[in-house]
Formats: C-alpha cells, sequence, structure tokens
C-alpha cells in the first residue's frame, strides 16, 4: 500500500473494505482483480491520527432526545449518532453500491426505509470510510411529488446559492431535464465529483401524486437512459412502499421493470436484538436510563406491531418527554396506553385542545394530507400550505393549527421552490403514514367520506391544470362536470371547502358556459339584440334566462351576480359586446335611449317598441307588423327617415 494514501487519508480508517476498493481503482486497466468477502463491521486495518484525536467530548443529557418520534433519520450530524440496529441492512445496502448503478430499496410502510436509506446508507457514503472515494462523491437527493421531471431538476441545484443564482441553475438543470436521458447525462458527466448518486425517496408518488401519464413516463425514461448510458458514473437509488413495487411491473417503463427486478432489497422487520439495539443504544449516548421491563414490554408490543417502528420512536419520544430522574419507567407506557395507544391518545390530547374552528381547520388540513389509495393503503400526501387556505378557513387559521400541530409533531413543515417564480414556499407533511393507519378519528373522517373526498380532489385537480395552462377556456368544466361541480359546491363546501383556486374554476366555467349558450343562440340574438322585448324572448328561447334562475336557486349566486360575471365574461373574451349594455340596462333598471341598433332582417311584429329609440337604427327588412310603435298618451317612437322608409323594406302596418 503506497504511503501517500495512507498520508492523505487524514481522519479516515483504512479497513480491508477501503483498502480493496483502492486497489481495484488502481487496477482498473489491469488484467487481475482483487475480491473480498466480509459481512458486518469492516476491519480496521490503521489510521493516521492518534487514539487522542478520536476522543470526542461528552454529550450533553439535558434537553437532548435521542428517538426521532415520528420522522426519519436523516443523513446530518447529529441523526445518525443515534440510528441503529440496521448495521446487517446498512452493510448490504453499501455492497450493492459498491458493484452496481442501481438499487432499489423496497419496504412495508413503516419499516424504516426512509431512516436506513439517509442515515444508514447515504451517511456512510458521505463518511467515505466504508467505500474508497465516496465521501467525494456527489450525492442528490429528491420526492418526485406532483412534477416529478422539475424535482429532478431541482435536485440538482445548489439551494444554498443565492436567489438569482439558484434561479438561474434551476432554469439551466429544467432546460437540460427537458432534453430527456441525454440532459441527465450531460447534467452528470459535467459534475467535478467522480460519481453521482441520484436518490428518489418515497418513489411511488410517482405514481399517487403525478397524474400526468405522459411525465411519468417522461421520468422514467430520463433516468433509465441516464444510467444505461452513464455507466458507473451514475448510481440511481430508488425507495419505495412495498405495495407499490407492483405498478413498477405494469408496463417496462424504459427499462424499470427490469431494474428494480433485478437489484431489488427488501426492508424486512427488525429482530429483537436489532430492536433492543434501537431502544438502548441512542439512551446510552444522552447518558439516559431505561427499566428493563420496559425495555421487555416495548419489545413485545413491537414485535406483534408490523411496520411499528415509528411508533416505537414516538412512544420513546413521549417516554422521554415524560421522564423521571433521566429515566423512562413502565408506568408511564402504561398510562400512554403502550405502543399503539400513545400515538392516539396524543393526537387526540392536540385535537380536543382546539376550539370548535380549530378543529374544523385541523379536519380540513389531515384531510388534505391523505392521499386515498386506489387498490392499496392510504398515504401521505404533501401540499403546499396556501393550498390549505380557502373562506372557511382563512390563512392565520391554518398558519395557526398548522404550527400547533408541528409543535405536536404530528406534521412536519419544509419549504420547496416554487414551479414558476423559484420562490420558496410553505410544504406541510404528515409526520407519518403511521397517524393515517392508527389514528381513529382521522381514519373515521376518511372512511365517512372517501367518495366526497376523491370528488373534491378531481375538482381541485382540474382547477390546478387550468391554473397550469394559463387559465385557457379549452381546460374549463363543462357539460356533466361542470354540473357535478355545481352540486358539489352547493350541497358540500361546508364540510370540504374548496381552494379559492377551484371556487374561481367552477365561477369561470360558469361564465363560460353561458357565453357558450350565446353562440348557439346568436342567429336569434344578434339582429335584435337592442330591442328589450325581442332580446328578453330571445334569452328566454336560448335557456339564457333560466339558467339565471337555476343558478340563483342553487345559491351560486343569483341573476345580479351572474349578469355582472357574464357581462365581464362577455368583455374579457371581447364576445358579444352588445350584451353588456342591455343586460345591465335591463336587469338593473337603468333603461337608456339605446342608439343604432342592428335590427336588419330582424322579427319585430308585435313588439312593444314604444319606449324605445330606434334613431338611425338599421330596420332593412325588418318586419314590424302589429308592432306597438307608441305608448299612449306619448307620441310614436322616434324612426328616423333615413332607416324607415320604403327603400329599406321595412314592413310598418
Amino acid at each position: 500500500m503506497p504511503l501517500d494514501w495512507i498520508k492523505s487519508s487524514s481522519e479516515r480508517w483504512v479497513t480491508n473494505l477501503s483498502l480493496t476498493d483502492f486497489i481495484t481503482e488502481t487496477l482498473k486497466r489491469e488484467l487481475q482483480t482483487p475480491t473480498c468477502n466480509n459481512s458486518g463491521e469492516p476491519i480496521n486495518l490503521t489510521r493516521r491520527w492518534s487514539p487522542a484525536a478520536e476522543a470526542t467530548t461528552a454529550i450533553e443529557t439535558t434537553g437532548i432526545c435521542p428517538y426521532k418520534g415520528l420522522s426519519f433519520f436523516d443523513w446530518n450530524s447529529d441523526d445518525p449518532s443515534y440510528f441503529y440496529g440496521r448495521q446487517a441492512l446498512t452493510d448490504e445496502l453499501l455492497d450493492h453500491v459498491r458493484t452496481d448503478n442501481f438499487l432499489a430499496i423496497t419496504g412495508a410502510s413503516g419499516s424504516g426505509k426512509s431512516s436506513v436509506l439517509r442515515a444508514g446508507l447515504l451517511y456512510q457514503l458521505q463518511q467515505g470510510r466504508r467505500i474508497f472515494g465516496s465521501d467525494q462523491w456527489a450525492i442528490h437527493l429528491m420526492l418526485p411529488g406532483d412534477s416529478p421531471c422539475q424535482n429532478l431538476a431541482t435536485a440538482f441545484v445548489d439551494q444554498s446559492s443565492p436567489h438569482i443564482e439558484r434561479a438561474e441553475q434551476q432554469g439551466k438543470a429544467e432546460a437540460l431535464i427537458k432534453e430527456g436521458a441525454d440532459g441527465l447525462r450531460r447534467l452528470v458527466q459535467t459534475t467535478a465529483a467522480a460519481r453521482v448518486v441520484l436518490v428518489v425517496d418515497q418513489f411511488e408518488e410517482v405514481f399517487t401524486l403525478c397524474q400526468s401519464a405522459a411525465e411519468r413516463e417522461t421520468f422514467f425514461a430520463t433516468l433509465l437512459g441516464a444510467v444505461e448510458c452513464c455507466g458507473d458514473r451514475l448510481c440511481l437509488i430508488i425507495a419505495m412502499r412495498a405495495d407499490f413495487v407492483g405498478r413498477c411491473f405494469e408496463q417496462n417503463y424504459s427499462g424499470l421493470a427490469q431494474q428494480v427486478q433485478d437489484h431489488l432489497v427488501a426492508v424486512k422487520p427488525m429482530g429483537r436484538a436489532e430492536l433492543t439495539q434501537a431502544i438502548e443504544k441512542p439512551a446510552q449516548q444522552v447518558g439516559l436510563s431505561l427499566e428493563p421491563e420496559l425495555v421487555t414490554t416495548l419489545l413485545n408490543d413491537v414485535e406483534t406491531s408490523p411496520g411499528g417502528l415509528p411508533l416505537l420512536q414516538y412512544t420513546l419520544r413521549e417516554l422521554w418527554n415524560r421522564r423521571q430522574d433521566n429515566t423512562l419507567q413502565l408506568k408511564t407506557y402504561t398510562q400512554l396506553g403502550g405502543v399503539t395507544g400513545s400515538l392516539k391518545q396524543r393526537a387526540n390530547e392536540v385535537y380536543d385542545g382546539f376550539s370548535p374552528e380549530q378543529q374544523a381547520t385541523a379536519r380540513h388540513i389531515f384531510l388534505n394530507l391523505t392521499q386515498l389509495g386506489e387498490g392499496t393503503e392510504d398515504t401521505r400526501r404533501r401540499v403546499a400550505q396556501s393550498s390549505l387556505v380557502t373562506a372557511k378557513h382563512p390563512e392565520p387559521l391554518v398558519n395557526e393549527v398548522v404550527q400547533a400541530l408541528a409543535n405536536a409533531n404530528l406534521v412536519v413543515t419544509s419549504e420547496l421552490i416554487s414551479k414558476g417564480n423559484q420562490e420558496r414556499v410553505a410544504i406541510v407533511d404528515v409526520a407519518h403514514e403511521a397517524l393515517i393507519r392508527n389514528w381513529p378519528q382521522l381514519r373515521q373522517w376518511l372512511d365517512e367520506n372517501r367518495d366526497l373526498l376523491r370528488q373534491q380532489r378531481k375538482i381541485e385537480l382540474a382547477a390546478e391544470e387550468w391554473n397550469s395552462q394559463q387559465r385557457k377556456s379549452g381546460y374549463l368544466l363543462q357539460g356533466l362536470l361542470l354540473i357535478e361541480a355545481k352540486q358539489f359546491r352547493k350541497q358540500h363546501t361546508a364540510e370540504f371547502p374548496l381552494s379559492i383556486l377551484a371556487s374561481s374554476f367552477i365561477q369561470t366555467s360558469i361564465r363560460q358556459s353561458l357565453i357558450n349558450r350565446l353562440k348557439t343562440v346568436s342567429w336569434l340574438i344578434i339582429p335584435s339584440a337592442l330591442v328589450l322585448g325581442v332580446v328578453e324572448y330571445n334569452l328566454r328561447e336560448a335557456g339564457i334566462k333560466q339558467d339565471f334562475a337555476r343558478l340563483n336557486d342553487e345559491g351560486i349566486y343569483g341573476e345580479r351576480e351572474a349578469v355582472i360575471d357574464l357581462v365581464e365574461g362577455c368583455r374579457e373574451t371581447r364576445q358579444y359586446p352588445w350584451l353588456g349594455q342591455y343586460l345591465t340596462e335591463r336587469v338593473f333598471g337603468n333603461c337608456r335611449p339605446l342608439y343604432r341598433a342592428p335590427l336588419a332582417k330582424a322579427d319585430l311584429s308585435e313588439t312593444d317598441l314604444s319606449n324605445a329609440d330606434l334613431s338611425n337604427a338599421d330596420l332593412f327588412e325588418a318586419d314590424l307588423r302589429n308592432a306597438q310603435l307608441c305608448r299612449p298618451p306619448c307620441p310614436r317612437a322616434a324612426l328616423s327617415t333615413q332607416t324607415a322608409t320604403a327603400k329599406n323594406w321595412a314592413l310598418i302596418r
């Protein structure tokens, strides 16, 4: 082993694994290939520093909780110190990354996938002690969300950069990702690091949150195409819930199905010895004591609770909050109701402590944070905090309740970069799916209102699509979909309020529907537009007045509001400019003389024109038989000799 390499290994153990990696790299172009078989901890061969240099200061015990509650263990500077029980699985994952460029991690909800991925695998890669040089690799972590391609681009943006520079990076990254696999290849190959590790956690969101099949296909093709052409420069790691693995096999998905089949590692339930480590070792790190009877009871309860790791961590955190003399006690555990009862009890305490108004908003928040399962269990659903704001749940109230839930560790808040202006937006997420599965109150809300929730989500998704397409009229609701949306808003918005965007979406759809109705009967309306009796008749024939009446009956808005909306819609779309003046004057009782009426060929027979000023009106071939042209004892309606002459063929009898 060259001495200069040992010297350069400052603050790094030289182990049998790192030595093998170094020799493999050195002999990459040689015929001989070294092999190393090792399970468990690596064998430490030598180190550069003295034992005194490794000494660490004592950890302050007061105020440090070594348990994560419902949150996952992350790959930061603190969490890995308290992450125990997954050493063997971490070793297995490291072996895959050492030799392959694709890895799929799967497990049941609550099995600890994200924790072993982050605090186990990624932390060890970051340290560089298990794979030679991995501390120099570039690691990019992302969640797919509802826009996986955009979030893939964001993963390559340095979030610590100033705002303008970050926006420039985002734009360039998005432009490359739009080029597909070749664009991602260029992103990887222009990176200074020897290897890029791209991690997609909660991979199931591609199926649950992304509603565009086309974007889903593009995302898969981009990832798998880049893996194929980048070789060892790119390692793709995905982590997903076990009940969504089957979705990867529904189609080829650009080779995703084969890759998952060939490189799948399952996160199995922890054994009793591993659970003991997860309970006792973190406590030892902070000088915390646990009663032996408590440990035994915890082990017995968790072993019979599949996917119970989040509940275990949450219970331990609650025990820490109620510790006596820096000791976690069995009697406190009993008071909490055990592993399955602690979360339920805490959630009920927080909810019951709210005012009725806050409770309604809390219910609204939790329902929005749950993605309804389609043949699978319900999952978490991250939403922008601003999207929780409705007329019934104003922004100050939403912010207040979200903060209270976050303080109780029932939800977590974070920030993401918005799609449009690259601004940071607040994101809210349920702390863990264990809350969705194990809080009876939330389960009841979901089970009782599942169909209505699906209808609400359908409207909200359509509104978001309309908004993302610059609010083009082609994306508005019409026909049966519009009828269903109006009925939902009338009957269910008290319990399931729509967002401000969705409400505007429905209102605009109604307005466009009325305008479309005008288009279909324009041959009736336009010739007689400014003659009150005729227009009123033709509006009635077109169904417009019935529409106004129905909208009023449905409680959506009254006739006056409907007229205002329709007039505004005509103005915006530059259609039927005469309608605004007519309807405004007709409905609001402010009739004024109307000039230059386009009445050519209009059927005005038996029409009351006694109030109409037809000065300079075009009456060419207009049928005025039996029309009332005067109002006793008022003079006859003013008919200009230029417009009511024989040569205009006006039939006045």
